[in-house]
């Protein structure tokens, strides 16, 4: 596999020319509110061992704050009205996830008035009067949602105090990659003066998209320079894979480019501690990571289009590396440009790994993985030729 080589020199600055299509409105069919109070759910919640009562908003975890999917939409160059953005979480013990929503419809109350809907069924041409005049509900209409999940058949949905849902806390405890079609609909109402071929009932869907991770990031690593005679490491089983970034369930482009919610980044390191003799050599004799010849410091940035059963050779030598006995670490890191999205951590040892080679030899290896999120600024887009990630000015970068 080819190697594209470089040295990270300076902090990429990302442009926001996303083009998005504008969600069509329909001024009947009635919108869905993902972050109700307390309130307007309609009675208090047991979320996370806590009470959310009044003016909380009760989704849990944060990455369905309306704080956490609004932070983006100016880079995005979006809105929340066109639907929520694909977010990542963890396992949170015996506590489950919580996505609310209640309806936002006028078609619900007596007296409310519908006249931008009623004119926007009126025949053309129409008379002036019938433009004029307001049109008014007379008889309130009734509220129902179905949730489809993974693209599976709709399931009706229970509804909050008669004021809200919510999609099921056990499926949102599931790992993996998940989608649920949530569709409102409102019927029955009446308005006056009365419409003719006025519809028996609206409906509007959104799609909630996520993936939730219990286990930590990983991927299996041998080190070999047998069968290329170069020091070489395989890497295999790698997880979690790169995740696309949507809305509403489609795809979030920024100039062209799609957008990650996050990706894998494999950190190697380590340096020379003892001599094919046996001597050992003390840390103080190597102090920095700058040395070629007795240090490799790299990190890899995974292709987008990885695949679970893919195999990357990486070769770490290049004739540099000073004979002798070395002791090697690797981290699985999982980088983002939207960290309010992603609600992710760790770090365990928990790969047993093989190092094969009579002349370059492995001692000590340790392999840790680690999910680390960009709290602090910009993430750069991971792939162009003048990337970095912050705080590894120098370092050395390879492209997969």
């Amino acid at each position: 596999m080819a190697i594209e080589r470089m040295f990270a020199l300076a902090l990429l600055v990302v442009s926001a020319g996303m083009v998005h299509a504008a969600v069509v409105t329909d001024p009947c069919a009635p919108k869905i509110n993902f972050f109700p109070t307390a309130d307007e759910i309609g009675e208090p919640q047991i979320v996370n061992n806590k009470t959310c009562d009044g003016d909380m908003v009760c989704n849990f975890p944060t990455v369905w704050a309306e704080a956490n999917q609004t932070q983006y939409m100016d880079k995005l160059n979006t809105s929340i009205e066109n639907g929520l953005l694909k977010v990542a979480f963890k396992q949170y013990g015996g506590e489950k996830p919580r996505l609310y929503f209640a309806p936002v419809t006028q078609f619900l109350e007596a007296g409310s008035d519908v006249t931008e809907c009623a004119k926007s069924l009126l025949p053309e041409p129409s008379s002036t009067r019938k433009l004029q005049q307001a049109y008014i509900v007379t008889n309130p209409g009734k509220w129902s949602y179905n949730i489809a999940y993974d693209g599976g058949s709709p399931i009706s949905g229970i509804k909050i105090a008669g004021k809200s849902g919510q999609l099921d806390p056990a499926k949102l405890n599931v790992d993996g990659d998940h989608c649920a079609n949530v569709t409102v609909t409102v019927q029955g109402m009446e308005v006056a003066p009365a419409v003719a071929g006025f519809p028996s009932k609206f409906s509007s869907s959104q799609k909630v998209c996520w993936y939730r991770i219990s286990t930590q990031a990983k991927a299996k690593f041998d080190f070999d320079m047998c069968t290329s005679k170069y020091f070489t490491v395989n890497v295999s089983n790698i997880f979690p894979l790169v995740q696309n970034l949507t809305q509403n369930g489609e795809s979030v482009k920024v100039d062209g480019k799609q957008q990650l919610l996050f990706r894998p980044v494999i950190h190697l390191f380590g340096r020379k501690n003892r001599t094919l003799a046996g001597e050992v050599i003390k840390d103080i004799e190597y102090d920095s990571m700058n040395n070629p010849i007795n240090f490799i410091n790299k990190y890899l940035v995974l292709p987008t289009n990885l695949t679970s059963t893919d195999t990357l050779s990486i070769q770490l030598d290049e004739d540099q590396l000073d004979e002798g006995y070395y002791k090697l670490s690797a981290k699985v890191a999982l980088v983002s440009q939207f960290p309010s999205l992603i609600d992710l951590e760790g770090e365990n040892p928990i790969v047993q790994v093989s190092c094969l080679g009579p002349v370059r030899m492995c001692d000590d290896i340790t392999i840790h993985t680690a999910i680390t999120i960009a709290a602090n600024g910009p993430m750069p887009e991971l792939g162009g030729v003048d990337d970095m990630l912050p705080g590894w000015s120098g370092t050395e970068v390879w492209h997969l």
